[in-house]
């Protein structure tokens, strides 16, 4: 039973790592487009 709760854990922890990661990258690619919005309007 332990090495169940155990997996669950570590399933939990691997999303909650994907989900920041992907957060990163969104905020990565807002910057980048605000960037880009502003070299074009310029």
């Amino acid at each position: 039973m332990p090495n169940e709760q155990l997996k669950k854990e570590m399933v939990e922890r691997g999303k909650g790592k994907i989900a920041k990661l992907i957060g990163r990258i969104a905020i990565y690619n807002d910057s980048k487009k605000t960037d880009l919005c502003t070299v074009l309007i310029r």
